[in-house]
């Protein structure tokens, strides 16, 4: 009896044991999800971190360079910290005009950059640089670049070395000048004007001014040395290159929009997960559009605040009759433009008349 009773005892003492040991394997997943959440990967451990590389050559504190940062920095938070970057701004990975080539061969994951600069690259997007279009604002241009993009065929093959995260647009470029006002096609004449590249290269030369194709980072040393009396440019330009130091006269009216893209490389696109590229996707395409928009709206709002506040620049603008001409001018230029993109084996009105649907669609 006694022997029974001995063994009985060593059978609960075993069946304690597995319930405890049970016990506590059970709270080990919990455990685990805790220490993924301390570690950052609030998702489970399925999500690993991304830490992705973004290239552009705008200057630090410019308004693009701010927007960016913020841009990132909200889809850091999007994937509760899992992805993050690694920005590499001012030109400091390679000049301007070698962002599209950096990220098609994979120098960096991600790179920002203007249109005008790879001028002949994105002949369809282009269309969108012919001068004197009548956009007025950055985000109706942006809403009008993405719908592009996005609803009509015509750039696809333009991209497709690239994934084309975003793009957007800006107030548009006004003409600033030093010891020059303009107020009429004959006060350019014999002056040289720096723009970007691309139609309104054309467009300025047409008008009688001598035209070049002067990277932004050079502008503030080509207008100090006087080899330039002036420059097309987004009025964000001037603080955020120091050319308030130097410019005299600002032409308010808008002459050309620009276009600025956002573009991954494709190979690390396609490696991403589902989680990240939804991810992208939402703060990329038409929000990120808009968000670009509207962050140089605000930008260049101040910007106009604080030079007439301190009234060191004159500003003024074209007459009706002066703006009739200009916008005479321009539209030979696009004439032109519409045939090179039928040359090119494009439909160039049809691209020509979309812009301008967009333009109208988005106007507010």
């Amino acid at each position: 009896m006694r022997r029974k009773n001995g063994f009985t005892a060593l059978i609960i003492t075993i069946i304690i044991f597995l319930l405890l040991l049970a016990s506590c394997t059970a709270q080990q997943p919990a455990a685990n999800n805790t220490a993924n959440q301390d570690s950052g990967t609030a998702q489970g451990s399925d999500r690993e971190p991304i830490k992705l590389t973004f290239a552009h050559y705008q200057a630090i504190g410019s308004c693009f360079d701010i927007a960016i940062n913020e841009w990132t920095k909200q889809v850091t938070e999007a994937s509760d910290g899992l992805i993050t970057f690694q920005i590499f701004g001012g030109g400091s990975l390679g000049a301007a005009a070698d962002h599209y080539d950096m990220v098609r061969s994979g120098t960096c994951d991600i790179a920002y950059s203007f249109g005008g600069i790879h001028s002949g690259i994105f002949k369809t997007y282009e269309t969108f640089a012919l001068p004197m279009l009548g956009f007025t604002s950055a985000v109706q241009a942006s809403e009008a670049h993405w719908d592009y993009y996005e609803n009509y065929g015509f750039a696809k093959e333009e991209m497709k070395n690239v994934h084309l995260l975003s793009v957007h647009s800006c107030t548009p470029y006004v003409v600033c000048t030093v010891d020059l006002k303009i107020e009429s096609a004959d006060d350019l004449k014999g002056h040289g004007i720096r723009v970007a590249g691309g139609p309104i290269n054309r467009f300025f030369t047409a008008l009688g001014a001598i035209t070049m194709t002067v990277p932004i980072t050079d502008i503030y040393e080509n207008l100090e040395k006087k080899i330039t009396e002036g420059c097309v440019i987004g009025i964000d330009g001037l603080p955020g290159y120091k050319l308030t130091d130097l410019i005299t006269n600002v032409l308010t009216t808008g002459v050309q929009v620009g276009t600025y893209y956002t573009w991954m490389n494709i190979d690390t696109w396609n490696g991403l997960p589902d989680w990240a590229k939804d991810i992208f996707d939402e703060y990329g395409g038409m929000n990120g559009a808009i968000f670009f928009g509207e962050m140089t709206e605000e930008y260049d709002a101040k910007t106009y605040a604080d030079l007439r506040s301190e009234g060191k620049i004159e500003l003024n603008e074209l007459s009706a009759e002066e703006f009739a001409n200009w916008e005479a001018t321009a539209m030979d230029i696009t004439k032109t433009w519409i045939e090179e993109l039928n040359a090119a084996g494009h439909d160039g009105q049809a691209i020509y008349d979309t812009v301008i649907q967009l333009r109208d669609k988005y106007a507010k």
